[in-house]
């Protein structure tokens, strides 16, 4: 019990301690505000320094703007409790106003300075009079008089409220006694500097355009404002009357003024003489006086034509004249109505258009007696220039008097002779001679040959000397217009076109006895060639002159021999022999039988022998040219089967069955051991009509070596 007292006692003691040293917050004088203290207070001070504060009040959702910046904060905040603050103006500025300009300050005011006076200009502009001119400048107590500081509302806004006394004291004009209305816009504007600056504009029968828009009111209000014309006339009658250029009354000249003038001015009229006179002005004549053609204003009989005023500038004319030339008197042809001169006459017009350097000679170097009749062809004003020419001489050559064949009408020179027009056209080296190198005789007649001009040269050709190898005149077989060197003869155009070696060798290899009559032959050239071979010897063997047999023009050696163009083709075996195989005793009257070569192998032969057996020199019977020893002789097909039926492998040698040596076209069949008499009569007696025990009569029953054919 004891111990349960001990412990609940320590338990109190020890919670009643611990309540102890538990703070209580203390109480916010700001209020609720959820702001960290250190935003505005430091350790080091409680005072509030707004310039090194962290705080920032648009944080609030108040943006401090102009001189709200620069306040202390207790200025607007009465109460340490912050939210209790309004945001309209009024809540810390006294309406000085009381209501009557409503409850938004800023439509007057800012917050860079409470007495912004340029907000106030732009608020009065949004009333119904807005602040123009010197309304702009003027202080506000000047309009609104005897009201409350700043108490603005309820003034009027006519002129009159204000301008009654310059209304009643204005003598010019006098607005009472004219009954001018209490309108001053109509004259007067907001926007003028001064109230005397009027600015009125007549609106309806009469519209003050130029000139009238800057003359005083009075000078034509002479009288009044009241009742005045608008007709032209009733102001400028006496401007009407002193007019002499034309004299209006004399001409009769309508008073409806605009006609002729304008409200600009009054000089420098623009009466419409098409409409009214059926003559247009145009040119010089829009600028010039009525009078100078309406002498003494004389208005009706008057010429229309140009010659009927200007009669006396046509006969005044001496360049040239026109009386004496009888020019036309259609003056336009010549001149314009902007200028009487210079003259514009466009020879273009004419038979004989003026181009190039005739366009800036003066009328007189052509018309030099007179403009009538004017040649148009070029030597009648230049026959002095043709007849004086030296190089060459028109006159001596009998040059063509149409001097376009060689001159144009740019410059008489140089000359621009087109040669391509003639049977010669200058081409190549003959475009850059001069004339006299060709025309040396004159111009008439020249000759369009070669030899003509260039004998010369022809003469002095010495490789090859043209003279004496009596060469063609017809100097472009071998030269052409470019050059006369070196020469381009083409041989192919002759009856030997050089082919092959002979394209480069010199002409005088050749032509070493001339150039006329040159054999075309090959031998004629080639002799010494010919006659020179050894192997085989052209000479001994009586060889052809037909070089080109066995050479061609390429080259001389090795020869080009086609024996397959001879009487023996070689093939076979032949075509790799040498020639002196065959042709041991020369090339002519060379045999073509096989035996003539072959007579020794023929000789040699003993298997058979064909000498001793006779055999046919006609080799080709047994061999051919490709193998000698193989023979294709067929004793199967062209005789008797021996290497097939029954006798293949009986036979060893051809004379076991030849038992003629020397004859093989005598055979035996009897002298077998399978044929022996005894045997062969038994079996061919009473069977065989004529049967004779003889090898003819064997062959003539067993031509196939069988026993039933």
């Amino acid at each position: 019990m004891n111990d349960s007292i001990k412990y609940f006692t320590f338990f109190v003691v020890a919670l009643v301690f611990a309540i102890s040293f538990v703070a209580v917050p203390a109480e916010n004088p700001h209020g609720k505000l959820k702001i960290d203290c250190n935003q505005c207070h430091t350790t080091a001070t409680w005072n509030v320094k707004l310039n090194q504060i962290p705080f920032r009040h648009f944080r609030t959702g108040y943006l401090l703007l102009g001189a709200h910046r620069d306040v202390q904060c207790m200025s607007c905040h009465q109460s340490l409790i912050f939210s209790h603050i309004g945001t309209a103006c009024i809540d810390c500025h006294v309406d000085v106003h009381r209501g009557q300009l409503g409850v938004n300050c800023a439509d007057c005011h800012s917050t860079l300075n409470w007495e912004n006076r340029r907000e106030i200009f732009e608020q009065h502009n949004n009333s119904a009079f807005p602040l123009l001119g010197m309304h702009a400048i003027t202080d506000c107590e000047a309009c609104h008089v005897n009201q409350q500081q700043n108490e603005f509302a309820n003034t009027p806004t006519d002129c009159e409220f204000c301008h009654q006394q310059e209304l009643a004291t204005t003598t010019n004009p006098n607005h009472r006694e004219e009954g001018l209305t209490s309108d001053c816009q109509r004259c007067h504007r907001p926007t003028a500097t001064t109230w005397t600056q009027a600015t009125y504009r007549h609106q309806s029968a009469f519209i003050d355009r130029g000139a009238h828009a800057n003359l005083p009111c009075a000078s034509c209000h002479t009288e009044n404002f009241a009742d005045i014309s608008a007709d032209c006339f009733a102001c400028h009658e006496k401007d009407y009357n002193s007019t002499t250029d034309p004299n209006h009354a004399v001409f009769g000249i309508l008073t409806d003024c605009v006609l002729c003038h304008n409200d600009l001015r009054w000089d420098d009229a623009e009466f419409d003489h098409v409409q009214l006179a059926n003559f247009e002005l145009r040119g010089a004549h829009s600028k010039i006086k009525c009078g100078e053609c309406h002498v003494n204003n004389q208005v009706t009989d008057l010429p229309r034509d140009c010659f009927g005023c200007h009669e006396s500038e046509f006969n005044a004319v001496v360049e040239p004249p026109h009386d004496e030339n009888n020019f036309d008197q259609d003056c336009l042809q010549c001149h314009t109505e902007f200028v009487w001169s210079p003259s514009t006459f466009d020879h273009n017009n004419t038979q004989f258009p003026l181009l190039g350097a005739h366009d800036k000679v003066s009328c007189v170097d052509c018309h030099s007696t007179g403009y009538a009749t004017t040649p148009t062809d070029c030597f009648s004003c230049h026959q002095s220039d043709f007849n004086t020419v030296a190089d060459p001489s028109h006159v001596d050559n009998k040059f063509d008097h149409d001097c376009l064949v060689c001159h144009n009408q740019s410059k008489w020179i140089p000359s621009t002779f087109d040669h391509n027009n003639t049977q010669f056209p200058l081409l190549g080296a003959h475009t850059t001679v001069s004339c006299a190198d060709c025309h040396t005789a004159g111009y008439n007649n020249t000759a369009t040959d070669c030899f003509s001009c260039h004998k010369k040269d022809f003469e002095t050709v010495a490789d090859p000397s043209h003279v004496d190898n009596n060469f063609d005149h017809d100097c472009t077989m071998c030269h052409d217009q470019n050059k006369w060197t070196p020469a381009f003869f083409d041989h192919n155009n002759t009856q030997f076109p050089l082919l092959g070696a002979h394209s480069n060798v010199s002409c005088g290899d050749c032509h070493s006895a001339g150039y006329n009559n040159t054999p075309n032959d090959c031998f004629s050239c080639h002799e010494n060639d010919f006659n020179a071979v050894m192997d085989p010897n052209h000479i001994d063997n009586n060889f052809d002159h037909d070089c080109s047999v066995c050479h061609d023009q390429n080259k001389w050696t090795p020869a080009t021999f086609d024996h397959n163009s001879t009487q023996f083709p070689l093939t076979g075996a032949h075509t790799n022999a040498a020639c002196t195989d065959c042709h041991s005793n020369g090339y002519s009257n060379a045999a073509t039988d096989c035996y003539s070569c072959h007579k020794t192998e023929f000789d040699k032969t003993a298997d058979p022998n064909h000498s001793a057996a006779g055999f046919p020199i006609e080799c080709q019977d047994c061999h051919s040219t490709s193998n000698w020893d193989d023979t294709n002789w067929d004793h199967d097909n062209q005789y008797f089967p021996i290497y097939s039926g029954s006798h293949r492998g009986e036979w060893n040698t051809c004379v076991e069955c030849h038992t003629t040596a020397s004859d093989f076209g005598t055979y035996s069949c009897i002298d077998c051991h399978e044929h022996s008499k005894s045997r062969m009569d038994d079996k061919h007696s009473g069977e065989v009509r004529n049967y004779v025990y003889e090898s003819a009569a064997c062959f003539d029953c067993h031509p196939r070596g069988k026993a039933d054919d």
